[in-house]
This record gives structure tokens, sequence and C-alpha cells, in this order.
């Protein structure tokens, strides 16, 4: 009930007894008590009493206090700035000035991180840091009461941004008719009002302030936010930043220009990019030769339609599906089917090697993708036989490899082919055909076929197996 009043004289009755009982009772904590010796020590304006039935060693005995404002401050993170005006309250009252200082500097530090400006100024004020005070009123829209402190420590520079931000149609020299003082118009004032311009995206007026106090980058910068490339470009020029002076040149759509300015600047690539965009691809490729940026020259080199160099260029750059193109548009097309052999991409290979008439190749790419017919095919285009009997035998395609064997005049394997894949028809028929009749006689026999058998007999002139056969088969008139 005692908070926040204050008397001239206070005298207390039997605290101490009462703090003593209460010490250890659980039920009250260090930092309740602590409160209560603060409120009760600090309403007393003059003099402050106490009235005891014991005597007790107020300042040494009662270490607990001590204890408790340290417990309170163990994590410095997690204390509020209530805490810490607690804390310095108590330092005060105990003459502890560098701990006092400390802890209202943490409570300061402690109101601005959640933006009670306002109460951080007070903190401020009592260690006596006006110029951090009065900075918090600023923060904390306590305009007035910055300008006063801003007033009293002659800190003018601080003041015309505010009467700006207080009036962002206030022109510049309309700052100092609102002051009604004099202000040293020094490079510090200037830059802080220009800095206040800027903020209020008043640029060409910034801009024209920063060019007063000398300030010829910052001048261009606002030039530049303010879409007025042409002066900044002129200022960049002037402090030979000739990078942001490029910059401006792609604003105006100077590209060219951009590009050469790049070059001053040591920016190649940049350079480069800019010479493409104005169609200067001679200009350009020289650069990205220059930096070994093989893509980007072998890009430039297609725009010049210089397609073989480059392919030459992709290859560098390890962009295969790029070089091999280029070989294309620069119609070496056995080279581009290489290429596209090389990265697998056995279609496109294919495609170019069938346009070209290398058949053996064209057979290697049909392999790759297991299509073995087709890759048989075109190695029996090619003449490669053997590769083609390789290709039809993973396929079981025996009546092309009949055709192959019998084409070769190789007649036992064209028959044992034709055996193998279980035509015994079309294998006896094949033995009539070429004479080999011993081997028909076994297929015939096999296939009970009595009409072929003497047919057989009669062609080999074995006329009694003939008669033979004919007479058990009750053809006896034949």
């Amino acid at each position: 009930q005692a908070k926040g009043l204050e008397q001239d004289t206070v005298i207390l009755v039997g605290f101490w007894s009462w703090l003593k009982k209460v010490r250890t009772d659980s039920e009250y904590s260090k930092l309740y008590i602590l409160r209560q010796i603060l409120i009760a020590c600090t309403r007393a304006k003059q003099n402050l009493y106490f009235i005891e039935n014991e005597n007790h060693d107020i300042f040494h005995k009662h270490d607990f206090i001590q204890e408790a404002v340290q417990e309170e401050l163990t994590d410095q993170e997690n204390i509020s700035p209530e805490q810490w005006e607690i804390a310095a309250e108590y330092y005060r009252s105990h003459k502890k000035i560098k701990e006092e200082k400390s802890a209202w500097e943490f409570a300061a530090d402690s109101w601005s991180k959640i933006n009670y400006h306002r109460n951080a100024a007070k903190c401020w004020l009592k260690v006596d840091e006006e110029l951090k005070a009065a900075i918090c009123y600023e923060e904390g829209g306590d305009l007035d009461d910055a300008v006063n402190i801003f007033e009293k420590l002659k800190r003018y520079d601080r003041i015309a941004p505010i009467l700006v931000a207080k009036d962002g149609e206030a022109a510049f020299d309309l700052c100092v008719d609102l002051f009604g003082k004099p202000i040293a118009k020094n490079e510090d004032y200037y830059s802080r009002l220009a800095h206040a311009l800027d903020s209020l995206e008043k640029f060409e007026d910034a801009a024209e302030t920063w060019k007063s106090c000398n300030k010829l980058e910052n001048a261009a910068n606002s030039f530049m936010d303010a879409k007025m490339f042409e002066p900044a470009l002129n200022l960049w020029l002037h402090t030979k930043d000739f990078k942001k002076a490029a910059h401006c040149q792609i604003h105006l759509g100077k590209h060219r220009e951009a590009a050469e300015l790049f070059e001053k600047a040591g920016k190649l690539d940049k350079a480069a990019k800019q010479y493409e965009t104005a169609n200067d691809y001679e200009a350009a490729l020289n650069l990205w030769v220059k930096l070994e940026e093989h893509s980007q020259a072998a890009k430039c080199l297609e725009h010049l339609l210089k397609y073989e160099k480059a392919a030459e260029y992709w290859e560098k750059a390890s962009e295969y599906e790029s070089q091999a193109k280029a070989l294309e548009h620069a119609g070496q097309d056995r080279s581009a089917a290489q290429v596209w052999y090389k990265i697998e991409e056995w279609e496109q290979a294919l495609r170019l090697w069938i346009k070209v008439e290398e058949w053996l190749q064209a057979g290697h790419c049909f392999k790759k993708m297991n299509m073995h017919k087709d890759a048989a095919e075109m190695y029996l285009k090619g003449g490669d036989t053997e590769g083609a009997i390789a290709e039809y035998e993973k396929i079981d395609d025996y009546k092309s490899l009949h055709q192959i064997y019998a084409d070769a005049g190789d007649n036992v394997s064209a028959l044992d082919v034709l055996i193998k894949g279980g035509d015994l028809q079309g294998a006896g028929e094949f033995c009539m055909k070429t004479g080999m009749y011993i081997e028909a006689e076994g297929i015939w026999s096999k296939l009970k076929n009595n009409e072929m058998l003497v047919e057989v007999y009669l062609k080999s002139k074995n006329f009694v197996k003939a008669i033979q056969l004919l007479h058990n088969s009750g053809k006896t008139s034949e």
C-alpha cells in the first residue's frame, strides 16, 4: 500500500524483526523480501527510523539482500527492465555507484529491446547519458524531448533531420528558420539533412544536398534512386566508379558504352554480356576467350555462324550435346555422329550413321538399343557376316541364319540351324535341293515321309531300297 508514496520522515516499527521471521518461510522468495525492503527504505525523502525490540546488525547480518540481488541478476538475458531498475535502486541505496550505473545501463538496453524508448531514455538520464537519452526519445517519437536535449548539447546537426521529419514538405533552408538559431552548415549537418531527405524519398533534393557537402558518391546514389541516370552517370565518371557508371548506361539503354565501362572496371564477364546485348559478338567472344569461359565463347561463335569453331569450344566445356549439334550445323555429320555415340545418344548417332551410309556404325547403335534384328541387317549391309550371325543368334532367328549360311555355301551349317530351329520339313527340302541325300534320308525317316524317302532313293539311284519301300507301302505296281 505504501508503494508510490513518499514522506519527509518514515518510521518503520518491527520491520527487521518481521524480516528475520519470514526469511525461513518458503512462501516468501528472496526477490519478494528484497522488494519489500526497497519499497520500505525508499519512501523517506529525508529521515528513515527503525524501531525494534532487539538489536539488529542491519547492514552486515542480512546478507540475503545481496544474495537476492545476485540471484535475480544471474541470467542477464532473461532479466526484465523493471528488475534492472530495482537492482539499480538497491545499489544506489547502498552507494554502490559502479554497480548502480551498470544496472541503469542494462535497464535502458532492456527497454530499448522491447521498443520502450521513453523508459530507456529515462534510464539513460539516471546516469547522465543525455545524448543516448535524446536518441531514445527520437526513436520513440518523443521529438520535442529529443530536440530539447539536443539543443542543450548544441547538437544542431541532430535537430535538422528531426524538423524535416516532422514536416516532410519543409525545404532545406526552412530548417534553419524553424529552429530559429544559427546552425553551422558543416559537412555533418548537410549529411544528416541529406539522409533525412533520402528517407522521405525526396531523392533529387537529397542528391543536391549530398553535392553541397561534396559527398558525390552519395549524391550519385540518390540520383539513381530518383531515376535520374544522366546526372548519376556524370558523377560516377567523375569519381571513376566505372562499374556504377556502367549500370547507369544500362538504364539509359546504352549497352555498348556500358560494356566499355565494365571493361575499365575490370568486370570482363559483365562487359561481355553487355557486348552480347549490343549484338557485338566479336567483342564479347574476345572477352569470353580471355576469361576461358568456353561455353559463352561457343555461344558467340554460333551467333557468328562459326559452328565448327563453336564445336571446339563446346568440347573444351565438356558440353558434348551442344558440340554434336554445332557439328551438325557445320555439316560435319560423321563427327557429330561420333560425339552422339560417345555420350550414348544412340538414336541421334544412328540417324546420322544411316544418313552417311555408315552401316556398321548404325549396326552398333541398333545393338546398343537391343534391336538385334536391325543390327544384324546393318551388319550384313556393311559386310560383317559374323556380326550379323551373332545378332541373329541372340534372338534365335534360325531362318535368317539359314539364309546367311546358305548364301555363303555352308550347307552343313545352313542345315544345322534349320534342325536346331525345329524346321525338319524345311531341313529335308534343303537337303533335297542341295543333294544331301544321306541327311535327307534321316530327316524323312524321322518324319515318316515315305514318299520323300522314295524320291531320295531314286535320286541317289538306290533302286532296291526304293522298290522295297514301295512294296512295303503296298504300291507294287509303282
